[in-house]
């Protein structure tokens, strides 16, 4: 056996059993139960039904990712003082 090298088990890319099987049930149930669901998601309180409908959001929304931004500016600032007061005199 060669170092490094993976032997045995599942080969890159095959699906994981368990969670294959998981996810079906799920789907399946969600789908015999989807005018149950439905009817209780509208007798939710408006809080906790804006709660609710934020958290499934992220299940089928792509999360986006934080993008940094870096910049360097090295021009010289100037303030200009105007004395707007000689324009206006009083009358």
């Amino acid at each position: 056996m060669a170092k490094g090298k993976k032997t045995g088990g599942r080969e890159l890319g095959t699906p994981n059993k368990l969670t294959s099987e998981l996810r079906k049930r799920i789907s399946e149930f969600l789908t015999d139960n989807w005018e149950q669901i439905e009817n209780d998601f509208i007798d939710l309180e408006p809080e906790k039904r804006i709660a609710l409908f934020e958290k499934l959001l992220h299940y089928s929304l792509p999360r986006l990712q934080a993008t940094q931004l870096e910049a360097i500016i090295n021009e010289p600032k100037t303030i200009v003082y105007k004395n707007v007061s000689k324009q206006f005199p009083d009358n």
